[in-house]
């Protein structure tokens, strides 16, 4: 890989992470309370080319700059490829080892049934003020 390829990956998992948390604050804006931010659960299909390393640090490093975010844990769940192939409706396992082919028949991938997901499945938010859990954060 390339240092351009290398830095547009970062850049990739730098926005994605950041739009995380945009929707956590959002979240949190809508409580109309004080709360924080306990973890948030990503899901990741394995042919959305993002980087799980780079996008847990990315995370880690802009929570900092919001406070509700400081104690938040990133919780990264990959989902696994799978496909229908084209010739014979055989359900597999995509693997770039084999051109994505299927191991029964060799012919490529009809359908993708899973393996581009990227969402938010849950955040754990704690209802009371931000300093309180800073201090704790702190402490531990």
């Amino acid at each position: 890989m390339t240092a351009t390829g290398a830095t547009q990956i970062r850049v990739h998992e730098a926005t994605i992470a950041r739009n995380v948390i945009e929707c956590i604050l959002r979240r949190i804006a809508a409580l109309d309370q004080p709360a924080v931010v306990r973890s948030v659960r990503v899901r990741i299909g394995a042919f959305r080319n993002v980087d799980v390393d780079s996008l847990s640090f990315a995370f880690d490093s802009l929570k900092n700059l919001h406070t509700e975010c400081v104690s938040c844990v990133f919780v990264p769940d990959v989902i696994s490829a799978v496909a229908i192939c084209r010739k014979h409706q055989h359900r597999y396992h995509p693997d770039p080892a084999n051109a994505y082919r299927c191991a029964e028949c060799d012919s490529g991938i009809g359908t993708l049934l899973a393996g581009e997901e990227l969402d938010i499945t849950d955040i754990e938010l704690q209802l009371g003020t931000v300093s309180e859990e800073i201090e704790h954060a702190r402490d531990s």
